[in-house]
């Protein structure tokens, strides 16, 4: 890897950028942002640069422009934001808003209400907070039933180590329970805090708290156009049929209206990935009257692409600065 990353570096250096611009200029860009940090000074530099190289439109015009099978813009960018975390409002939004760049924030529901957790930040939370040097780690419930409490990963007595070494085991945590069976979720976080002998609160603090809707409110005032995320961001393909489907994608659409006295016309698939995206979740995203729906899956969108199957690329307000500009670009960025 760190050689691929030095040949980008030097890419960039030696001036290939301009043309990869032009090359990709007949596709837009739609950035995918989560979680923002305290600094803004990163997210300002690349605000600056798409000022300067791009034009940056909304969610809703590119829609407009697909439905109706117009030209996009050359060198267009559209801004969103998935989860609907607080550090938007506090450290993005003054950003966004002082370059007048429309954002669509997709947020998803339910800690919105409770002002409780985003299941992958309960993890990383457990994670982080443990006080145990090691962990044998409980194997997730598989979709054959659950396994018995002694059931043990093959790393058994794992050290956490650092909170770097802690956050990787929790991404690779993470990426066993998108596997789990929806009916067996919340047994798996309560085996793996008990593992780690974590007490989560039922208020996530700060750092992992959601927007709250007055928060919502005040933005939806400005140039922040919010979308639906689903009630609780389950994997969509691991509910167990279309009236648990229809109770993610609609509650959320419904919830978000019913706060803000408007149509929600946009939504974006938990984790995003074509297994997690299935004809049946499909169907029910297209009857429930949304516009668009985006993923996750790595790429620009170009005239005639399907609405609801529109691709992203992966950003962050403190990547270097050579690898945002590939990645506006979508340049070697899968």
């Amino acid at each position: 890897m760190w050689h691929r990353q030095v040949s980008r570096q030097l890419f960039h250096r030696c001036g290939g950028m301009p043309v990869v611009r032009w090359l990709r200029r007949k596709g837009v860009t739609i950035l995918m942002y989560h979680k923002f940090p305290a600094d803004p000074g990163i997210l300002e530099s690349q605000c600056r640069y798409l000022r300067k190289h791009y034009q940056v439109i909304s969610l809703g015009r590119l829609s407009q422009l697909l439905r109706n099978g117009d030209p996009l813009p050359d060198w267009s960018v559209v801004i969103t934001v998935d989860d609907g975390h607080g550090s938007f409002y506090r450290y993005a939004y003054p950003v966004f808003a002082k370059f007048d760049f429309p954002v669509t924030v997709y947020l998803t529901t339910r800690p919105l209400d409770t002002r409780g957790w985003l299941w992958f930040d309960r993890v990383a939370y457990a994670f982080l907070t443990s006080r145990r040097q090691e962990v044998d780690l409980p194997n997730p419930p598989s979709a054959e039933g659950v396994p018995s409490a002694a059931g043990r990963t093959a790393h058994s007595s794992m050290p956490l180590g650092s909170k770097d070494q802690r956050l990787a085991l929790a991404e690779q945590y993470m990426e066993l329970m998108k596997g789990v069976p929806n009916k067996y979720f919340s047994l798996c976080l309560k085996n793996l805090e008990s593992s780690l002998g974590v007490q989560v609160p039922d208020e996530a603090p700060q750092e992992w708290a959601a927007l709250s809707w007055d928060e919502v409110r005040l933005m939806a005032r400005d140039k922040v156009e919010f979308g639906a995320h689903s009630v609780t961001h389950p994997i969509l393909t691991h509910l167990a049929g279309k009236a648990q489907i229809e109770q993610e994608i609609r509650g959320s659409k419904d919830r978000i209206e019913a706060v803000l006295d408007r149509p929600i016309s946009h939504f974006a698939f938990p984790n995003g990935q074509p297994q997690d995206i299935s004809d049946q979740v499909l169907q029910v995203v297209r009857d429930t009257g949304f516009q668009t729906a985006v993923t996750t899956s790595c790429g620009q969108v170009h005239r005639g692409d399907n609405p609801y199957l529109l691709k992203r690329i992966a950003c962050e307000a403190a990547m270097p600065d050579y690898q945002f500009r590939q990645h506006v670009a979508a340049f070697r960025v899968s």
